[in-house]
């Protein structure tokens, strides 16, 4: 399954455990049952038209809305740029992945000001933005069974939610997408560097590991989050 289907289905889990009356009495069925056989079946799914013919596939797929590759690029340059500026570029990582803290410097609605883990806020903060955009991809996974203006009405409780409430075991894939786009910070960034972070979500699940960017499996940094996920809880 894709990426956004496996991190929809770890946040809707911590939903039901945290916040039922977030779901939705009667999403759209529909959407996420077409989604599911599209992706699922071995005859004219999405992993069978990947094979036969990748380059069309590939070509719709960045004419979907929300999936530029650019933008993502983009950021990764921008977030190693302000590693440079910080004048830590190029230092060896000296703390541990789990030991790392942040804080907030503008406190948004149900921020106490106490450092968190920075997992946390990327999904908080990319989850914020995910849900506010119809068409994108988690939001048609989740379609079925998130009341998404139930989640968002409140900032305060939705910001708790990800700051107090999820628990990091089982959340890896959000973790995960954290640790490696904080990692990419501190090396050379290419045009596979979004990529490597994407990917990177897969190995919870991944018996073997195939790839062929060398600074996936070379890079310090990268080793240490393989590392850092088997430390997990």
């Amino acid at each position: 399954m894709s990426e956004a289907y496996s991190e929809s289905q770890e946040f809707l889990a911590e939903v039901r455990r945290c916040h039922p009356e977030w779901l939705a009495e009667k999403g759209d069925r529909q959407l996420a049952q077409r989604l599911l056989h599209d992706w699922r079946r071995t005859k004219s799914g999405f992993w069978n038209r990947v094979r036969r013919n990748p380059d069309r596939e590939a070509a719709q797929i960045a004419e979907l809305p929300g999936e530029d590759l650019e933008i993502a690029r983009a950021h990764a340059n921008a977030q190693r740029k302000l590693m440079e500026n910080s004048g830590n570029s190029g230092r060896k990582l000296a703390t541990p992945l789990n030991n790392v803290k942040s804080v907030l410097h503008v406190w948004p609605p149900g921020y106490s000001g106490a450092a968190v883990h920075p997992w946390r806020i990327n999904a908080w903060s990319s989850m914020s933005q995910a849900l506010s955009i119809p068409t994108h991809p988690y939001r048609e996974w989740l379609a079925a069974d998130l009341n998404v203006m139930a989640a968002l009405r409140d900032g305060g409780t939705w910001l708790r939610f990800w700051f107090d409430e999820v628990r990091e075991d089982r959340m890896p894939r959000f973790w995960l997408r954290w640790a490696f786009e904080h990692l990419q910070m501190f090396a050379a960034v290419t045009l596979g560097t979004p990529g490597d972070a994407q990917l990177g979500t897969y190995l919870p699940e991944a018996e073997f590991f195939l790839v062929c960017g060398q600074e996936f499996h070379t890079n310090d940094g990268y080793a240490a989050a393989l590392r850092a996920l088997s430390a997990l809880p």
